[in-house]
């Protein structure tokens, strides 16, 4: 099973970063979407699940139900309707389907998730995120991941042999596996020698990872000049951010972005 895409060179696309269970932001970020002129896609960047604990809510921050399974729900609904709708899987999700358990706001969150929804909410979920994506290659120089991944990954198409079970992969798939899903900003020369790997694999020039996993109370950063987190979840209310750009315009590096980068409360 395909575990990356690329995308068309026209029209324009809309990339969203976690949502961890706030369904009034993906309402938002919906509604959004659909207002615009066709031809215009959706990427969310994983991470829709887990929401906060009543304990752990706070006021312009965290200050909201976990409505996760009311997401996962919709976006299936969703996206079978329409195609140009993608989900990439986040490191959340993946606890779903094999992968570690999280502790962010639960000391077992997919434990938690799964005992308050039906046995067949979560199968339906599983089969959701065993469908995921791991990374999306926009010809116009974008790499869209949940993580931001090392150079571990030698060629693009070995992303299509993974498993999202561990369990069923040697070390390099695992390594790979974990680099996309669970890793935090690297080092600018770690990124490039990333990028022109896959550049070279995909006959394109790919120059910028934009990801999410990450926080930021501002709601966006960089690192280095290859390297963005556009941030909904964790960031203050007035700051959650996404990118909205054409997939005509070419981009070889961060800063060319940056007037692409809106708030959703603005």
């Amino acid at each position: 099973m395909k575990k990356y895409t690329v995308l068309p060179e026209k029209g324009r696309l809309l990339i969203s970063t976690d949502l961890h269970g706030n369904y009034g932001d993906f309402q938002t970020l919906k509604e959004f979407f659909f207002c615009q002129e066709e031809p215009v896609y959706w990427v969310i960047l994983g991470d829709a699940v887990h929401g906060p604990s009543r304990e752990h809510r706070k006021k312009n921050l965290y200050d909201y139900s976990d409505r996760s399974w009311d997401i996962v729900s919709e976006l299936m609904d969703l996206m079978a309707k329409n195609k140009n709708i993608y989900y990439v899987l986040g490191n959340h999700d993946h606890g779903h389907i094999g992968g570690r358990t999280t502790r962010k706001f639960h000391q077992d969150e997919v434990a938690y998730l799964r005992s308050s929804i039906t046995s067949k909410q979560h199968l339906e979920m599983q089969y959701f995120f065993q469908n995921s994506l791991l990374a999306i290659v926009v010809p116009n120089g974008l790499l869209l991941t949940h993580g931001s991944p090392d150079d571990t990954l030698l060629n693009i198409e070995d992303l299509n042999d993974i498993s999202f079970d561990p369990k069923e992969n040697n070390n390099y798939q695992n390594e790979v596996l974990c680099s996309f899903l669970s890793h935090y900003g690297q080092e600018e020369q770690v990124t490039a020698n990333l990028l022109k790997r896959l550049s070279q694999n995909l006959n394109l020039s790919i120059n910028v990872v934009i990801h999410g996993h990450d926080r930021s109370l501002d709601g966006w950063f960089v690192e280095g000049n290859n390297q963005l987190c556009p941030v909904i979840f964790g960031a203050e209310k007035q700051n959650k951010s996404y990118v909205f750009v054409d997939l005509s315009e070419k981009f070889t590096e961060v800063s060319q972005l940056e007037k692409y980068i809106f708030t959703i409360y603005h």
